[in-house]
């Protein structure tokens, strides 16, 4: 950006018959897009996690490039239309996977609407809950649904879910060395 402000100077102060400015004005352009693919390139490399709040429930987004896992969906609102709009800032038209800790409305409050928006390669959730029914009618049809998973995906990432019983999971998710454990309330 600095680079392309002076050059932009400098056309202006050898300004011969404006093909200089000419020059210097596709010049910039090219050191823009190179710049913002750059960028780009960059952190398609790296995991983002992006925890949503809703009233009363949350969401998290994992995504790398154009891909993503989706971790809840749940609370007062519109929870999926937080999620999808989360997505669309990532260009991201299909999920990896959905984990859903409980079907109940901290977790899973738009689930239906999340997979009815979304196709997704796997589902995991627990075998009971109040939102079940509702997300398996969202869901598309060659979705894989799971209680228990092991997961490896984007080189770096393990996803794991342990059922504690039929309706709750302990998710767990490592990301390089770090790991991230998404327990229900009330377990230690």
């Amino acid at each position: 950006m600095g680079l392309s402000l002076l050059l932009f100077a400098l056309a202006l102060f050898l300004n011969h018959r404006g093909r200089l400015l000419k020059f210097t004005a596709v010049l910039c352009a090219i050191l823009l897009a190179v710049g913002t693919l750059s960028f780009h390139l960059a952190s398609a490399k790296d995991v983002q996690i992006a925890v949503l709040q809703q009233e009363n429930g949350y969401s998290a987004v994992l995504t790398r490039a154009d891909r993503a896992i989706v971790i809840g969906c749940g609370g007062d609102g519109l929870p999926a239309l937080a999620v999808q709009r989360q997505l669309q800032r990532n260009v991201v038209s299909e999920l990896d996977a959905a984990v859903f800790p409980q079907m109940n409305d901290l977790y899973a409050s738009g689930a239906e609407e999340l997979l009815q928006g979304c196709p997704v390669r796997i589902v995991a959730a627990p075998e009971e809950g109040k939102y079940l029914r509702a997300a398996k009618r969202g869901a598309q049809e060659n979705e894989l649904w799971t209680a228990s998973l092991s997961l490896q995906f984007w080189k770096d990432c393990t996803l794991e879910t342990f059922p504690l019983d039929e309706t709750r999971l302990i998710v767990r998710l490592a990301v390089g060395d770090t790991v991230l454990l998404f327990t229900p309330p009330g377990v230690d």
